[in-house]
């Protein structure tokens, strides 16, 4: 029979018993037969299966993974303590270093464990072996596994940031400064050592320079001779720490050549160009679209100038700031120095105002100089414009314009014109009209009422037409009286119903012949009127009930008590009459401020004819008052 003991078994020494049995005793099986001690179950320890590295190079300062695969035959994989140590390769066995970072890591359904290794910035650089062990639960290992050489930690270069040269062009003996910036991961910049080296582009010989370290920077300084090459000139540099030599000063890393940091082109040589002598403008001030002549000379000689290349450049009135027009310039040899001239003229020339001018020269291997600004400028005045054939005809038009917009402006003033003389002859034929029907200048009208007890019992007073319509009256009859219009032939049966004696009964006066009068404007009589009505725009009239006459003499005879009374109301009569002629005279006068001159001085004249006729009809009525008393 087979013994496997399960993981949860103790480990130790175990003992073991056994029974046999026989059909034949009736007791079923025989004493137990026991072995002692015979048989020890021991632990499976925990064991590594494989070590390796994430990359066989590593800078110093920089990360990488060792991984590690362990098992063990009871306990689980993550349960399982490990040790990961490291060690430069070639030193004493007892320099192995504990890496503390150890973690368990999974990838799908398999695990794995993971240390990490970061070199210092001080670490020795070479090659390094690697040891790990994992126990279980129970303490037991199966022993470290190695991995000899599996690393190499290599020293971090030093970083150029910039380089940069000033001037960037110069001439003859001049000088250059080169500046250089940079920095080193596991060294400060007092243990770098920098260098600078020039060469003209054509050209592959580097010239070694000193640099000087200037606090984070270093300096180099480059002087042209009268022998340097013209033209542009290359820049290299690099940087060396203390890991990157030997002891004689030697570079012992794998390739020299690749620390360097160029820089092409960094910086130009050139010959001195002679400077500009003068510039002379002729003339100084020309008119629009005219000619003047720019003229530039310099110091060199001939042979000098004639290898030079002057640009001319304007600047007119309605440039901007920025924006530069290119003459075309002329060389003269003639005088043996060599002059150049640019001409400025027509369509250059058409904006009045000041022209700036500016000169530079171009050598073909020397380049070009600076821009150089003259303070002599050009003034161009400004001419009489001649008319153009389009200009003409667009004032043509404009003036075209301005005669039909008159034109229609002055027809709307005479349209208005008319229609103002139409109205005001319509409202003159109103009036005229008014005036001729009740003989009045305003259609002022006041309608009275005698109340019942106003001396005749049972009177009752009725309205006539307004604005001078008189209707037929029913009896008892009523009379209308036009205030400022009374009737030039007597009428003794129509005396007011205020003369009459009080006690007189209510009698039906007789028809009497109307007034032919106009009928425009009339208004119905109401039934129902309020005792006294005096509307402004219409005549003042007076309504009466007069009593039926059968014969003139008995009605004198009858009125005969009463005449001094009746002469008495008949003057006050009068005076009411005048004094309301007096305030129609007055408004009138009043509305003809507001009107035109014109009309009212036709308007005064008939209301002064108007007024001398009511006076004559009130000194004939006077007379045939006293004739019929």
């Amino acid at each position: 029979m087979d013994f496997v003991p399960a993981r949860d078994y103790p480990i130790g020494m175990y003992s073991f018993s056994a029974n046999a049995y026989d059909g034949d005793i009736v007791s079923g099986k025989s004493p137990p037969f026991t072995l002692t001690d015979i048989l020890k179950v021991k632990n499976n320890p925990g064991r590594v299966t494989n070590l390796s590295v994430e990359d066989p190079e590593v800078f110093r300062l920089h990360n990488i993974d060792i991984m590690i695969e362990a098992e063990d035959v009871e306990n689980p994989e993550v349960s399982l303590i490990g040790t990961v140590e490291y060690r430069h390769n070639g030193t004493q066995p007892s320099d192995w270093k504990d890496l503390s970072t150890l973690s368990y890591q999974y990838e799908g359904a398999e695990g794995y464990w993971v240390s990490v290794f970061k070199p210092e910035k001080n670490a020795e650089l070479g090659m390094y072996d690697f040891r790990a062990s994992f126990e279980d639960l129970d303490g037991e290992s199966e022993g470290w596994v190695y991995y000899n050489r599996a690393v190499k930690v290599e020293n971090n270069l030093p970083i150029i940031e910039s380089i940069e040269v000033l001037p960037d062009t110069i001439v003859g003996n001049d000088s250059v400064t080169i500046t250089v910036t940079g920095y080193d991961s596991e060294h400060t910049r007092s243990e770098l050592t920098c260098q600078i080296e020039v060469v003209p582009a054509a050209e592959t010989g580097w010239q070694h320079l000193d640099a000087v370290r200037v606090k984070d920077q270093w300096d180099a300084v480059f002087t042209s001779g009268e022998s340097a090459v013209l033209g542009y000139y290359n820049v290299r540099s690099r940087l060396i720490d203390p890991d990157m030599v030997d002891s004689n000063n030697n570079i012992i890393i794998d390739d020299p050549e690749e620390l360097w940091t160029l820089d092409f082109s960094a910086f130009f040589i050139k010959k001195d160009i002679p400077n500009m002598k003068n510039v002379s403008i002729q003339p100084s001030s020309i008119e629009q679209k005219g000619k003047a002549t720019i003229e530039v000379t310099t110091e060199g000689d001939l042979s000098e100038n004639s290898e030079l290349t002057c640009i001319i450049q304007y600047q007119g009135p309605s440039d901007s700031e920025t924006s530069w027009n290119t003459l075309s310039v002329q060389f003269d040899g003639t005088t043996g120095k060599g002059v150049w001239r640019g001409i400025i003229e027509g369509e250059e020339t058409e904006y009045p105002g000041e022209y700036k001018f500016r000169v530079r020269f171009i050598h073909p291997e020397l380049g070009a100089t600076d821009w150089i600004y003259p303070a002599d400028t050009l003034t161009v005045e400004d001419a009489e414009p001649e008319p153009t054939r389009e200009t003409s005809d667009k004032s043509s038009q404009i003036i075209n314009w301005i005669i039909i917009i008159v034109t229609i402006i002055i027809l709307i003033i005479l349209l208005f014109a008319v229609l103002y003389k139409k109205r005001k002859d319509a409202k003159k034929a109103e009036a005229a009209a008014s005036m001729k029907a009740i003989g009045t200048p305003s259609p002022q009208v006041q309608a009275e009422w005698l109340p019942k007890d106003a001396g005749l019992p049972g009177a009752v007073a009725q309205p006539a037409g307004l604005y001078g319509s008189l209707q037929e009256p029913s009896p008892p009859q009523v009379a209308a009286v036009p205030v400022d219009a009374q009737p030039a032939v007597p009428m003794p049966q129509q005396q007011p119903a205020a003369f009459l004696p009080p006690g007189t009964e209510q009698f039906t006066a007789q028809p009497q012949p109307q007034p032919e009068v106009s009928t425009a404007g009339e208004v119905p009589v109401e039934a129902e009127l309020e005792p006294r009505v005096t509307d402004t725009d219409t005549p003042s009239v007076s309504v009466v009930a007069l009593p039926p006459v059968e014969d003139e003499a008995e009605e004198a005879e009858s009125m005969e008590p009463y005449k001094d009374k009746e002469q008495d109301s008949g003057e006050e009569h009068e005076e009411e009459i005048k004094i309301k002629e007096g305030e129609i005279l007055e408004a009138e006068i009043m509305d003809a401020e507001i009107l035109d001159d014109s009309f009212w001085d036709s308007e005064s004249k008939a209301i002064d004819d108007r007024k001398e006729k009511k006076q004559i009809e009130d000194e004939e009525n006077e007379n045939l008052q006293s004739n019929s008393n």
